[in-house]
Parts: structure tokens; sequence; C-alpha cells
């Protein structure tokens, strides 16, 4: 899968603070990074088409971004990204590789046969939609454990 990770890895000593704060901590500290991902996903699908972004023309991109929650006992991880197997690619750009041989007609110089190198260039889609929620990613997080410690 094409894509970003958020995650919160705790040590031990942190790990045993928590377990004594109990279960509303682990599970507003979960549902806050779950709300997270979440968040991005939506960014990240409402930013296409805007520029320096990839347009929209059939919309199976915006349709595969998908966002999820890994938890274990020593971390909590969100995943943002799709499974297309263009979108790393339009992520980060492709590096160059020969598509075949074409005859092209050069004005003032005629007919030449050439390698066809392409080489595309990098159209963000999710960075961005990450760098515009950065800011919030914490403040959303600290807020939801706090919801949970007041119920």
């Amino acid at each position: 899968m094409s894509g970003l990770n958020i995650e919160l890895t705790f040590d031990r000593e942190t790990k045993k603070f928590l377990d004594g704060l109990g279960d509303d901590l682990r599970d507003g500290l979960e549902e806050g990074v779950r709300d997270t991902a979440h968040i991005i996903e939506a960014s990240a699908k409402k930013g296409m088409g805007k520029r320096g972004r990839p347009k929209v023309r059939t919309g199976h991109l915006r349709r595969s971004i998908r966002s999820g929650v890994r938890k274990t006992v020593q971390f909590i991880a969100a995943w943002v990204g799709s499974d297309l197997v263009y979108a790393r690619p339009l992520e980060e750009g492709s590096v160059q590789h020969i598509k075949g041989y074409r005859r092209v007609k050069i004005r003032g110089v005629g007919w030449r046969t050439l390698k066809g190198i392409i080489r595309m260039k990098p159209y963000p889609w999710l960075r961005p939609a990450f760098e515009d929620e950065a800011r919030k990613v914490s403040k959303h997080i600290l807020n939801t454990i706090l919801k949970r410690m007041k119920k």
C-alpha cells in the first residue's frame, strides 16, 4: 500500500503510565489517532484537482484512498493510502524508462528515430493533505483523550 503512517510508539515508562491511567485514556488515544487518519483521508480526497495536485479524470484514485488503525502493546499506528499501482509514482514521480522508438520530424532537420524516454513529474496527493492537517493532529488527539477522560 502506498501511503503515510502516523505512529505513536511508547517506551516502557510511558506504557506503564498509560496502563495506570486505565482504559479511558487508551481508548481515547486510539479514537484520536483513528479520527486523525480519517481527517487526513478526507483532506486528500478533497484536495484532488487543486493546483499542483492530480486532476480528477475518472475518480479511481480518490475512491481508492483508505485509512485504518493498527494497535499493539507497544504502539498505535494509523495509515492512510491507496493500493493502486500508480498511486506511489503519482505521489513521488517516476524514474525514467524507455517506452519505445518513434520516428519524429524535427523542423529544419528532417526525420529522426528517437527513444521515447518518459519521466513523470510528481503530483503529490497525500503529502499536501498531511501538511494541511499537521498542525491539527496533536490537538485533535489531545482533545479526544480529554473528552474520554471527562465521561
